[in-house]
């Protein structure tokens, strides 16, 4: 538990000490124009026309690669996970959230990538969120392991992993997202496959 008062709400913020599994934030995207988009099924550049121009889609309403709205590891954690980890006793404790995606969740480094807010049941940490814990390390467990998870070896985090943040950074024209590693916040390619998901979630504490 690392705020029993989450937002002023009264409710707990939990975040697993552990990275649950390898995803990337997003593979399937192209380039255009010098930008990076998402793709959608049929391999099209996925269009979003209730996003606002400049809040994750430009100004055809063409999502970016790195928008978390969109974004693999999102599905992955609301649908994949919270139903695959929870049964319907433990969901009933699970308070759906209003994800803050706006440009300051990001330290201000997100630019025109950030989406709109998003109402979560789960969801991945914020840059500053991950400032407001001092960068903690997450752990990797045997499973994320064999799924080739990017594990350190020696020095002070030793033992440790990666594990990504919801945040887009606003560089490589939308195909870059933050991640923590070594007790520091970095960025990484969106398709990139051997970072951990570290999965938050708010609770009702009574």
């Amino acid at each position: 538990i690392l705020d029993e008062d989450y937002n002023g709400t009264g409710n707990a913020l939990i975040v697993c000490d552990t990275a649950v599994d390898v995803v990337p934030y997003r593979t399937n995207y192209q380039s255009s124009y010098g930008n990076y988009y998402a793709e959608d099924e049929e391999g099209n550049i996925l269009i979003d026309e209730t996003a606002t121009p400049g809040e994750g889609v430009d100004d055809s309403y063409q999502v970016y690669a790195n928008n978390y709205k969109h974004s693999e590891i999102r599905a992955w954690l609301n649908k994949t996970f919270y139903n695959t980890a929870f049964s319907p006793e433990e969901q009933a404790y699970i308070l759906t959230t209003e994800v803050d995606n706006s440009l300051e969740s990001t330290n201000n480094n997100g630019g025109q990538y950030v989406c709109e807010n998003t109402f979560d049941n789960v969801f991945a940490l914020s840059y500053s969120e991950a400032d407001l814990l001092d960068y903690m390390a997450f752990y990797n467990t045997d499973y994320t392991l064999a799924s080739h998870a990017y594990n350190y070896t020696s020095g002070t985090y030793a033992d440790t992993g990666r594990g990504w943040l919801r945040s887009p950074r606003d560089h490589y024209y939308g195909r870059e997202a933050y991640v923590v590693y070594g007790g520091i916040c970095g960025s990484r390619i969106v398709l990139t496959d051997h970072i951990g998901v570290v999965p938050a979630l708010q609770i009702q504490l009574s």
